[in-house]
């Protein structure tokens, strides 16, 4: 009896489960394809980004590692040109250098602004920098005899002076002796490299340094610098004078120097201002497309040669050191 009272009331209980069922599968179902078209919507904006990512991954690393070859590989990821006129060998630079030529042309010394002075530095044995220059070989010493009179030299001036390494290189052409160098100066450690070149008749240097704690940060620039330097041969072979009368010997001094100190390319007109015995003022005007201001070279003469001593827009320091009259127009 008590099993027949059972059953009617199981029967009533699954009597509504089995009518409801289908509408839990109709649930279900729509349950699985919304969260198959969200999966589906996910999955196809994943690959959108993940494409665009990769991509973008892609590029930087191409880019870095393109950047990483000019670095290694180019003459001079960068720059800034100097042509020397006397001596006919060239170089590059990076554009944040400062770079100033010797007075009488003979070179050029470069170096960052590594003390954020926003000037030049010139304290090239001190800091990083270099410098190339000729000089004609009126002693006609021996490369052999030269290298032991700088050795005896920097030992005198320099503590601790070291050449930790000399061999033999190519320096525009040119055989020339490299030297791995180390000295103290100011109880810091410096780094430097010379290359040197020298015949009968003439020499030619390209100089860099570098404090020790500095190397890894310059040593791709200051090898590309290295790199980077030419020699037209054919010209630095011919005798080469500035002869002619004092005029011809200022307007070739005159453009030459505003040649190497001027942009690459950069086309001016010269203009002889004044000129007395001693002193002479030009200006150079911008001729082409680039834009410029004007600039004033001052030229001296001492022990009967002309030689640029200044360079610039504002020369005002000069007034009161030429003869009275010369800044008038």
């Amino acid at each position: 009896m008590q099993q027949k009272q059972v059953e009617p009331k199981v029967q009533k209980k699954m009597e509504p489960v089995k009518k409801k069922s289908p509408w839990i599968l109709v649930g279900l179902l729509s349950c699985f394809i919304l969260i198959l078209i969200a999966g589906i919507i996910i999955y196809f904006v994943y690959r959108v980004f993940s494409e665009n990512g990769k991509k973008e991954l892609a590029n930087e690393v191409n880019a870095s590692f393109n950047n990483l070859v000019n670095e290694e590989n180019a003459t001079l990821p960068a720059d800034a040109f100097y042509k020397n006129r006397i001596y006919n060998f060239s170089l590059s630079y990076p554009l944040d250098w400062w770079h100033e030529q010797s007075e009488n042309g003979d070179g050029v010394s470069m170096s960052p602004d590594v003390n954020g002075l926003g000037e030049f530095n010139d304290e090239l044995d001190q800091i990083v920098g270099v410098m190339a220059y000729g000089w004609n070989n009126i002693e006609e010493l021996s490369l052999d005899q030269f290298l032991l009179q700088n050795e005896a030299g920097n030992n005198q001036i320099f503590a601790d002076y070291k050449i930790n390494k000399q061999s033999n290189v190519n320096l525009g052409g040119l055989d020339a002796i490299r030297l791995d160098e180390s000295y103290i100066v100011n109880n810091q450690k410096m780094r430097r490299i010379s290359i040197f070149h020298l015949d009968n008749k003439k020499g030619l240097a390209l100089i860099a340094t570098c404090p020790e704690a500095e190397w890894q940060k310059y040593q791709v620039v200051i090898n590309n610098i290295i790199q980077s330097y030419r020699l037209d041969e054919k010209n630095y072979n011919q005798e080469k004078n500035v002869s002619g009368s004092d005029t011809d010997q200022i307007m070739t001094l005159a453009r030459d120097f505003v040649e190497a100190n001027s942009i690459s390319g950069m086309i001016f007109d010269l203009n002889l201002d004044k000129q007395t015995d001693e002193w002479a003022r030009l200006t150079a005007m911008p001729a082409g497309e680039q834009k410029a201001d004007e600039a004033i070279v001052l030229l001296k003469k001492e022990n009967g040669e002309w030689m640029v001593v200044d360079f610039g827009t504002d020369l005002s320091q000069w007034h009161n050191q030429t003869p009275g009259g010369f800044w008038n127009d």
